[in-house]
């Protein structure tokens, strides 16, 4: 079994699928590339934000919603669903 993050309750390591449910602001940044088309790559969480709240963390990988292997979402493919409003918004990360 995977050592736990006391505050929220998730993995320290591994897959794991988060869900952020309120409209506005996700509470998040990534990495962001020349070309958009890197990895979806969290570089800041806002404290007390849903992203925050979700348990993620800088470094986290984005990857597509039951993804077993961990296909990694490129950042502008996050960033178009991000945009689009629609919540919840659920996807898997993975935290090495």
């Amino acid at each position: 079994q995977q050592p736990s993050d006391p505050k929220h309750g998730i993995p320290q390591r591994g897959l794991f699928t988060v869900l952020l449910d309120r409209p506005g602001t996700l509470g998040m940044e990534l990495e962001h590339h020349k070309n958009s088309k890197g990895t979806a790559i969290v570089n800041l969480v806002v404290p007390n934000s849903q992203a925050d709240l979700a348990g993620l963390m800088v470094a986290d990988i984005i990857c597509n919603f039951r993804s077993s292997s961990g296909h990694e979402l490129r950042y502008d493919q996050f960033i178009t669903m991000a945009k689009a409003g629609i919540r919840p918004l659920v996807f898997d990360v993975r935290r090495a």
